[in-house]
């Protein structure tokens, strides 16, 4: 559903942002947000006209992804993103891509980035979205 942004501050806890559409659009609470990169951030809160979202930067980032046959848990600490909670991860290697699971409440096969460094049983990631210009 094709949206506007109407308030974004990336600088307040939680990295919020308000877009112009809501539950008269269909919009739901855990929807993802994604741009033509892959996904920007999560529906949070949703009123009639507008809803807000929290973008995927957020320390509060707690998406279930898949890598190959690989499943875990996308969490962000400081500006640096790992999958934890790891099941089934024998065979990922440096570069494999990671999406959105089927386990998510929203939509799975959505890119998030790509494995840049395996260590202490996490899954460090590069995020693939590099712009800022929303389509949702």
């Amino acid at each position: 559903i094709p949206a506007e942004i109407i308030n974004l501050s990336v600088k307040k806890i939680n990295n919020l942002f308000l877009i112009n559409k809501g539950s008269n659009s269909r919009i739901k609470e855990n929807s993802f947000v994604v741009n033509e990169d892959g996904l920007v951030g999560e529906i949070v809160k949703v009123y009639k006209k507008y809803s807000i979202a929290r973008l995927i930067t957020s320390n509060n980032t707690n998406i279930s992804v898949e890598i190959n046959d690989c499943y875990g848990t996308l969490k962000v600490k400081n500006n640096k993103y790992y999958v934890s909670d790891l099941i089934n991860c024998g065979n990922v290697k440096k570069n494999d891509p990671v999406f959105t699971s089927k386990y998510n409440y929203s939509s799975s096969n959505i890119l998030i980035g790509k494995i840049n460094d395996i260590k202490d049983d996490k899954l460090y990631i590069n995020y693939i979205v590099v712009s800022f210009f929303y389509h949702f």
